[in-house]
Formats: C-alpha cells, structure tokens, sequence
C-alpha cells in the first residue's frame, strides 16, 4: 500500500526485513533500468511505527544487494521522512546520479524535516 492509499503491486505473508528490501529492490531495478556502473543514492523512510533500528537493518541489506549488483552508492539516507500516521513499514528509494544532478545533490539546504549541510 502506498503513503497516500494507493494499491499494492501483490499481497505477500509477512517476510523478513532482508528478504523485504530484496523483493523491493529487484522490482525497482527491474523498473527503472539501473544497472552495473550506476551511480545511486538511496533513502530508507520509515513509514511511521517502523523503528529507526529496523531501517538501519534494510539499509544494510540494500546496501549489501547494491554491492552484489555492482551498482555504486554515492550516499544513504534513512529516516521516516514521508509516514503516513503511524502506519508500519518502509519504502525504499533510489536516486540515480550523473554529474549534473550530483553537483545538485551535494548542495547544502535547509527545510522543517532536512538539513544539509
């Protein structure tokens, strides 16, 4: 289920946190082309009643399945930074970079909920 409601892709028993991130990994790779060589970053966000610890335990898998495809991690991020009122899970982004959007990414902001610096 989506942050706003929207349907699922399929409905599955309750899994593992590994086994989780590599379900939601194979299908946004096979969605979004990235492959070997890329540059990614990603974002872990917690969806409300998730722990940050049981993030940081799908950032380590997602990390681990990047390293195995090859594919280069520029930066992570986790956090709950879009919940959906304290709803369980975890959604899993990723961000592929060129040269361009890395000189955009590593520029400092500041907003409510993040801070770059």
């Amino acid at each position: 289920m989506g942050v706003h409601g929207e349907p699922g892709i399929k409905r599955i028993k309750l899994l593992p946190a590994n086994e989780i991130v590599d379900v939601l990994l194979e299908k946004l790779i096979e969605d979004s082309a990235i492959k070997k060589g890329d540059l990614v970053c990603t974002l872990v966000n917690g969806l409300g009643a998730t722990t940050l610890a049981e993030l940081y335990i799908m950032n380590r898998q997602l990390a681990k399945k990047l390293k195995e495809k090859g594919i280069i991690i520029y930066d992570m991020e986790v956090n709950s930074y879009i919940t959906s009122q304290e709803m369980a899970g975890a959604s899993i982004t990723l961000f592929r970079l060129d040269d361009e959007l890395k000189k955009y990414y590593d520029m400092p902001c500041w907003s409510p909920y993040y801070i770059k610096i």
